[in-house]
């Protein structure tokens, strides 16, 4: 359990089986099992049957007359039954057995279950009051302690402690080790021993499968971590936020549970003001963007947009475009921009198109070198963000004038198809080197690769599509392989005059010669064009589908 039982029992006041026997008005005395009498009795129950077991719970006080009894072999099914079932206590009267049955004393101490039994002139009746008038006292107890923390709740709130000061408040009352993630996996407050980065990140996969679950439990090293992901209706469902605690929910008394579903409801709340003035702010950039993205856009309305966004049109602005892989989606990317770029000063805002954000920076921060930095020292925040997913990120040189704002934006756009060809966790290209062919490759636009390509390899991919033929694999594999007949022919499993025969074919459809640099450089550019059209369908296919998934909130 994560509420620690002792703790729980204490704040009740648990009652022993040790406690009913100092009741000397009870009249119990132990037989056998001294040992476990430390074990809290949660019910009295009374019963002649024979094999009792099924009816029975966990911390029950067995009381019976022994009418069951015809036999020693009674005494094991009956004292099995009793002690399957993790009884607190077996009390045996003796107005009918007379004597205590060796045989059932000698099943109970096989079993460790203490056997009492109860003077003669003493009935079961004060037993089973005894033990529910505890319960009626600590349920009473356990009532006013949950609207206690309900009303420190309540003050929290009015004292706008945020979640940390929530999470603080359940950690103290409920004994819990607990934490809040944001959206892209950072730790925005814990309570108790601070989360491992196994936990968070086990936490942080729970929020990105963004299922409609109230709570789930996840395991972390074997062991149960409850989590609760805030999902939003207004947006298809996905995580806002997340919350954590060590130890299984399904273990917690009622009241421990219904103040984690308020601390969770509470942290939703928090998370919806949060996303409605960044819907508003979505929506202004968006505007922005908008009419940049047309062909004319007139430098007056430009200049109104921004000074309603609360920046000088007069100053420098850049525009900054970014993309993460894999697929966590634009609230952790926005999460990871805001952080890194809002630190900065001259942060205007941001924007979601498609799968790709949009920032726009204004005034003498508008700087590409110190973007590219401040981005680069966020990098560290966000260990769980960036050691599953790649950011790529474009930064367009700073505008001087409204009039050039719009080459801006489209210039970061196509900084961020070079970034998007880069292998590290954070790629940035904020100018025009480039120390690799593929950055230059990926800044060059979509429909000139597309134009090169089909002029170079459309013969290729026709004769493959009729005859079922692998040209195409053949050539990059010779390429790959610096021109060597035989690695190549190894990596393909063919002969090497097979290989020949295909490189002749290929030189045949495409008129190029591939014993010379100048044209194997020709046919690998066009390759290289295929895969990065090929990766940018795919980010368009997983962004439609996205946008077409159904609302789960």
């Amino acid at each position: 359990m994560t509420v620690r039982d002792d703790l729980v029992m204490e704040r009740a006041e648990a009652l022993t089986v040790t406690d009913l026997v100092g009741r000397g008005g009870l009249g119990l005395s132990v037989i056998t099992g001294a040992a476990r009498l430390r074990g809290a009795v949660r019910r009295a129950y009374v019963t002649d049957l024979p094999e009792p077991g099924r009816y029975l719970q966990p911390g029950d006080l067995v009381l019976t007359s022994g009418t069951w009894h015809g036999g020693p072999a009674d005494c094991d099914r009956f004292v099995d039954s009793v002690a399957g079932s993790g009884a607190a206590g077996l009390v045996v009267g003796l107005l009918l057995l007379d004597t205590m049955p060796e045989r059932l004393v000698e099943a109970c101490a096989r079993h460790g279950l203490p056997l009492l039994t109860i003077a003669r002139e003493s009935s079961f009746g004060p037993v089973t009051e005894a033990v529910l008038t505890h319960h009626l006292v600590a349920q009473d107890a356990a009532l006013s302690h949950t609207a206690a923390f309900h009303r420190h709740l309540v003050e929290a709130v009015s004292r706008a402690e945020g979640i940390a000061g929530i999470l603080a408040l359940f950690g103290r009352e409920y004994f819990q080790d607990c934490w809040a993630l944001s959206a892209a996996g950072t730790v925005l407050a814990s309570v108790g021993a601070r989360p491992s980065d196994a936990e968070i990140d086990t936490v942080w996969q729970a929020a990105l499968r963004a299922n409609p679950f109230a709570h789930d439990v996840a395991a972390v090293d074997g062991r149960p971590v409850t989590v609760s992901v805030i999902t939003s209706s207004s947006d298809g469902g996905s995580a806002r936020g997340v919350l954590a605690c060590r130890g299984d929910y399904r273990g917690w008394p009622p009241d421990a549970l219904e103040a984690w579903q308020t601390v969770a409801d509470l942290y939703g709340a928090e998370l919806e003001t949060a996303h409605a003035a960044l819907v508003a702010e979505h929506r202004r950039i968006g505007e922005l963007a908008e009419v940049l993205g047309a062909e004319s856009a007139a430098p007056g309305e430009v200049s109104a947009l921004l000074r309603l966004l609360g920046a000088d049109p007069r100053l420098p602005t850049l525009a900054v475009c970014a993309a993460l892989s894999g697929g966590a989606g634009p609230p952790a990317l926005d999460s990871f921009l805001r952080t890194a770029l809002g630190s900065g000063g001259g942060f205007v805002g941001s924007c979601v198109v498609d799968d790709e954000v949009i920032v726009f920076v204004n005034g003498p921060q508008a700087r590409p070198d110190l973007v590219a930095r401040l981005l680069e020292s966020a990098a560290p925040k966000f260990p769980v963000l960036l050691r599953r997913f790649r950011v790529a990120a474009g930064v367009s040189e700073a505008s001087t004038s409204v009039s050039q704002l719009s080459a801006a934006l489209a210039a970061s756009r196509e900084r961020l198809r070079a970034a998007l060809g880069g292998r590290e966790a954070l790629t940035v290209v904020a100018d025009l080197d480039a120390d690799s062919h593929t950055t230059l490759v990926a800044a060059l636009p979509a429909r000139l690769r597309r134009d090169y390509r089909e002029r170079m390899l459309a013969p290729v991919l026709e004769y493959d599509r009729l005859r079922g033929s692998e040209l195409l694999k053949t050539l990059a594999s010779f390429l790959e392989t610096c021109g060597s007949w035989q690695r190549s022919a190894e990596e393909l499993y063919v002969h090497v005059n097979t290989l020949r025969y295909r490189i002749q074919r290929v030189e045949e459809l495409t008129g190029k010669d591939l014993g010379t640099m100048r044209d194997r450089t020709d046919l690998y550019l066009a390759l290289e064009f295929m895969d990065l059209d090929a990766q940018d369908e795919s980010a368009r296919l997983t962004a439609a589908d996205r946008r077409r998934r159904p609302d789960r909130g």
